[in-house]
């Protein structure tokens, strides 16, 4: 089975122009979480933000769900 992941500490930080951190994300056993961290998906799910406020609390601002697939037309 091939492991894939998206970072190595399963964290993500949006930087702006100026290199600043302006927001991040980390799920499971990450170390850098905004608050506490989300919950971390299984191999089909994936971790959605809720609504459009940011909390500073990733457990709160991320819910799990199934993965998007895409689908050939």
């Amino acid at each position: 089975m091939l492991d894939i992941t998206l970072s190595n500490d399963n964290s993500l930080a949006l930087k702006n122009s100026d290199r600043e951190i302006i927001d991040k994300v980390g799920w499971g056993e990450a170390t850098d979480c905004d608050g506490s961290c989300a919950i971390n998906p299984l191999e089909s799910q994936s971790i959605t933000r809720v609504g459009g406020a940011d909390t500073d609390d990733n457990n709160q601002d991320f819910t799990v769900s199934d993965a998007p697939s895409p689908k050939a037309e």
